[in-house]
């Protein structure tokens, strides 16, 4: 799924890991056969939005992978097919914010040790820079 290496791959995929494991657990509203897009890569699309917070981040990751055949989307959070905003917020309005309680608890901690290890890195260069 990422691009990173090493250490920082590892505690990435086991960060993004934790939404999808939440991501399982959402109901699917959807009756009929308009299921193409998969309820975690609804849930994925929602977590990009907060993670980059960029309210047109989802249309320029269509964009890109029209033109390119992948994007961001695909390589950092797993996302095979990006849904719209309105597709996205008609899959998830419904699901209630517990759901994501769980993975939210284990990305705190995640999330600071990827920011340790950035900020180990940029010293790292400082360093070897200077």
């Amino acid at each position: 799924m990422s691009e990173l290496g090493g250490a920082a791959a590892s505690s990435y995929e086991r960060c993004i890991g934790f939404v999808r494991e939440a991501a399982d657990g959402f109901p699917d509203p959807r009756t009929g056969e308009n299921t193409h897009l998969t309820i975690i890569d609804a849930v994925m699309s929602a977590f990009s939005v907060f993670f980059y917070q960029s309210a047109s981040w989802l249309s320029c990751q269509r964009a890109m992978q029209g033109k390119l055949g992948k994007s961001n989307a695909q390589t950092l959070f797993g996302i095979q097919h990006v849904p719209t905003d309105n597709h996205v917020r008609n899959l998830l309005d419904a699901a209630p914010p517990e759901l994501l309680y769980d993975a939210y608890q284990k990305l705190s901690p995640c999330a600071r040790s990827l920011s340790l290890h950035r900020t180990a890195q940029r010293s790292r260069i400082t360093i070897t820079a200077g």
